[in-house]
């Protein structure tokens, strides 16, 4: 068995009203909670509100676009395309089931973001933004997060996702034979940062508003290309 090394153990504190100063005791150590940690690329902080890893992120894009744009001249938009998929979109598309519910200003920003990138590919100062997403094939940000929980969601119900997930949803009381094409129970809550704003409550939300012919698609790919074509919700 692997040996726990508390001098990389990290703590935070979530809440509303988060308290400064408290340690948890590990072993010998105290552990400090801090405001906000980094675990496996993505930055919590004690409010959930993800403004550092969304800093992070749009930082990143920004730099990946710069070098993009010096490299404008030896570059087909064939090419600018691919980049812009591998080293520009991927920083938007990485663990967003967790970050999804930032601040709407943080999604404006992302946007804006993904936007100014799509121009550059195309040379392209005149369409809109819905006409550049339609030319490359691609969702809003948010949209793509919202098919992304969605994903999930099937996953869960069909149980081809981890085991310690399989409770994260439940199907009304009715009629339990038929649960894989059911509605979901959406939990009540009593806060929207630490209730409403819950892959819980939001991935039930979203299931209840599918197609029903999607709900029970057998093979997780024929649903994953029905998720794809899916407007909005």
């Amino acid at each position: 068995m692997m040996a726990v090394n508390p001098e990389k153990f990290q703590a935070i504190m979530l809440g509303r009203k988060p308290v400064d100063g408290t340690s948890i005791t590990v072993g010998n150590r105290q552990i400090k909670t801090e405001k906000c940690v980094r675990s496996l690329g993505v930055d919590l902080d004690e409010r959930l509100n993800f403004d550092t890893h969304v800093s992070t992120i749009c930082r990143k894009a920004g730099r990946h676009l710069s070098v993009l744009k010096r490299l404008a001249g030896v570059l087909d938009q064939e090419s600018r395309m691919s980049i812009f998929r591998a080293f520009i979109i991927s920083n938007f598309s990485y663990c967003p089931l967790i970050w999804h519910f930032c601040k709407v200003s943080h999604t404006r920003r992302m946007e804006k973001i993904q936007e100014r990138d799509l121009r550059f590919v195309y040379n392209d100062k005149v369409s809109s933004y819905q006409d550049l997403l339609n030319r490359a094939d691609l969702p809003t940000l948010h949209l793509f997060r919202l098919r992304s929980i969605a994903l999930e969601v099937y996953k869960v119900m069909h149980r081809i996702s981890p085991t310690y997930l399989h409770d994260l949803f439940s199907v009304k009381s009715s009629a339990e034979h038929l649960r894989k094409a059911l509605p979901l129970q959406v939990s009540s809550f009593n806060t929207t940062t630490f209730g409403q704003n819950s892959n819980r409550y939001t991935g039930a939300a979203l299931w209840n508003e599918l197609p029903q012919n999607m709900k029970t698609q057998i093979h997780f790919k024929d649903f994953k290309k029905d998720d794809k074509h899916l407007a909005g919700f």
